[in-house]
């Protein structure tokens, strides 16, 4: 639970530096673009930390077996 707080305050220090630039040169599509990015980062590293699988193993999983098959049968 440590870990999770200390990756939302990093998210925020983040925010804070490169993204409150952006609101006071209202940069609203970069700003929109840096806010999904942050999100899908911070959504992705928290639920690492809760046990959920990662993409990374997600598409071993799907598309690992059919890869090391096909290679195997050279």
């Amino acid at each position: 639970m440590i870990l999770i707080i200390v990756i939302l305050l990093v998210a925020i220090l983040i925010f804070a530096v490169d993204g409150l630039p952006l609101i006071k040169k209202k940069q609203w599509k970069e700003l929109t673009v840096f806010g999904i990015l942050l999100g899908f980062a911070l959504l992705a590293q928290i639920m690492s930390d809760l046990g959920f699988p990662t993409l990374l193993s997600l598409i071993d999983r799907s598309i690992g077996t059919l890869g090391r098959a096909v290679f195997q049968h050279r």
